[in-house]
C-alpha cells in the first residue's frame, strides 16, 4: 500500500497532464481539466468509514444522545435517509481526515461534465510514463450514474409512502436562479422530466400548503428536492414546508433528521469526545476508526475558551449548522472581536489539517493549489468521489485551473 501512496503523492505534486476531452467554457473555473490521484489505500479507507459511519448515525442508541440538544425537528419521526451525503476529505500524510459532512452536497450531477481521456498518460522524472486510467474506476457510465440518482429518489418516496411512483417533484432553493449552482438544478429536472416526473426549481415563496397537502399553484407537489440552507426549517419563508413536513405530508429531502444526526457540526465534537466509543460500546476496530479519520473537535464555549484563544493557530472554528465556508475561521488569522462573536455564537473548534495539493497549468505557468476530496453517499455507499482544487482559504469553484476535478485511485506503480 504503501506504493501506491507515494505514486499518488508524486504524481499530484508534479505531473501536469489534463484529461484530453475538451470542457464546455461554460463551467470555466468550475470544472477542472486536472485529475487528482489517489491512493487506493486511502479509497478503501474512506469507503469503510462513511459505510460504519452512516450505520452509527442511524443507530437509535446515536440519535438518542445526539439529538438531544438539537433543534427540535431533528427529532421528529422520519424512514427516509435523506439523499446526497457529501463527506468532504483533506488527504494528510497519514491518511484522509473527515473535515465535514453535508446533507445537500451540491455538485452531484454538475461535475460528471468533467472530462475523461482513456489516453491520457503522465510523465515524471524519475518514473516511467503512467497510464493514469490504469486505475481503480470511479465513475459509471453516466446512464448508469443517472439510474442511481433516479432510484434514490424513488426510495425515498417509497420509504415514506410505501409506494415509488413520482408525479410531481420541486426542486427548492431561495431565488434559484441566482444561486451559483443553478445549472445543476436544471440538469436535475432535465433528468426528473425524461422519467417522466413533473419538476418545477422554485423559490419558497411559491409553495402554499392547504388541506393537507403542498401546492405550487394547481400542482400537488410529492416530493421536495431540498437545496435550500435552512438545514431546520425555521425562517418564514420555509414555514409552508415545515407544517408540510411535519404533517407528514411531502417527502422532504435531505430533511432536518437527517442534517441534525449526521452534518450539523456538533456531531464531530460527540464522536471525538472521550467517553463517546464507551457509551455507544463501540469495539476497538470502530472507535480505531474514529479517532483516525476524525480530527479533534470540541464545542466552543465558557469552560474551554482561554486554551482555544491561547492555541488559536492549531484550530479551523465552524458554525454550528454553517455551510458553504461561511463564517468559516482559521484560528491563526483570528482577531479578538471575531473572537468574542465566535465564543457566543454556536461554534465548534476543530483540530486543523493542512489541505493535499496538486500542481495545474495556469496562464503565468504552472502552480500547486489545494485539494480536497468530496465523496457523494446515499445509505451508507458512494455513489461518486470527485475532488476540488483551489486556492485561498476556503474551498471555491472560482480558481484558474481549479474547480470539481476527476479522481484516480492508484492501484500501483508500473
Amino acid at each position: 500500500m504503501q506504493e501506491n501512496l507515494q505514486l499518488a503523492q508524486q504524481l499530484n505534486a508534479g505531473c501536469l497532464c489534463e484529461l484530453g476531452n475538451s470542457i464546455s467554457t461554460e463551467f470555466d473555473n468550475t470544472l477542472s481539466p486536472h485529475p487528482y490521484f489517489l491512493a487506493k489505500s486511502d479509497f478503501e479507507l474512506i469507503r469503510d468509514f462513511i459505510s460504519f459511519f452512516d450505520h452509527l448515525t442511524q443507530r437509535e442508541d446515536f440519535r438518542r444522545l445526539a439529538l438531544e440538544h438539537m433543534p427540535a425537528i431533528s427529532r421528529h419521526a422520519e424512514h427516509t435517509h435523506g439523499v446526497l451525503d457529501g463527506y468532504d476529505f483533506h488527504v494528510a500524510p497519514n491518511g484522509p481526515k473527515l473535515i465535514e459532512v453535508n446533507t445537500n452536497a451540491g455538485g452531484a450531477y454538475l461535475n460528471l461534465q468533467v472530462a475523461k481521456d482513456e489516453n491520457t498518460s503522465c510523465n515524471l522524472e524519475g518514473l516511467s510514463t503512467f497510464d493514469c486510467c490504469e486505475s481503480l474506476p470511479l465513475t459509471p457510465s453516466l446512464r448508469q450514474y443517472e439510474q442511481r440518482l433516479i432510484d434514490m429518489f424513488k426510495k425515498e418516496h417509497f420509504l415514506r409512502i410505501g409506494e415509488s411512483r413520482l408525479k410531481t417533484i420541486v426542486i427548492l432553493d431561495e431565488s434559484p436562479q441566482q444561486q451559483f449552482l443553478y445549472p445543476e438544478m436544471q440538469r436535475f429536472k432535465t433528468l426528473f422530466s425524461s422519467f417522466g416526473i413533473t419538476t418545477y426549481i422554485v423559490d419558497p415563496a411559491e409553495l402554499s400548503y392547504r388541506d393537507g397537502v403542498l401546492w405550487l399553484g394547481a400542482s400537488k407537489v410529492d416530493l421536495v428536492y431540498n437545496r435550500h440552507t435552512d438545514f431546520y426549517l425555521e425562517t418564514s419563508e420555509m414555514e409552508e414546508v415545515r407544517q408540510a413536513y411535519l404533517d407528514n405530508a411531502i417527502t422532504l429531502t435531505p430533511h432536518p433528521v437527517a442534517y441534525g444526526g449526521r452534518a450539523d457540526k456538533r456531531i464531530l465534537a460527540l464522536v471525538s469526545s472521550q467517553g463517546f466509543s464507551r457509551t455507544l460500546k463501540l469495539n476497538q476496530w470502530e472507535e480505531d476508526l474514529l479517532e483516525r479519520i476524525i480530527p479533534e473537535t470540541q464545542v466552543v464555549d465558557q469552560s474551554n475558551q482561554d486554551e482555544l484563544w491561547r492555541t488559536r493557530k492549531q484550530w479551523f472554528f465552524k458554525p454550528f449548522s454553517g455551510f458553504g465556508s461561511k463564517g468559516v475561521y482559521r484560528g491563526a488569522k483570528l482577531t479578538k472581536n471575531t473572537w468574542r462573536m465566535i465564543v457566543n455564537s454556536g461554534y465548534v473548534a476543530q483540530r486543523y489539517v493542512e489541505p493535499s495539493k496538486r500542481i495545474v497549468n495556469q496562464k503565468e505557468g504552472s502552480k500547486l493549489l489545494k485539494a480536497d476530496l468530496r465523496a457523494y453517499s446515499y445509505n451508507g455507499g458512494i455513489l461518486r468521489m470527485i475532488s476540488r482544487l483551489y486556492s485561498g482559504q476556503a474551498t471555491n469553484l472560482r480558481t484558474e485551473g481549479g474547480g470539481f476535478s476527476t479522481v484516480l485511485v492508484m492501484e500501483g506503480s508500473k
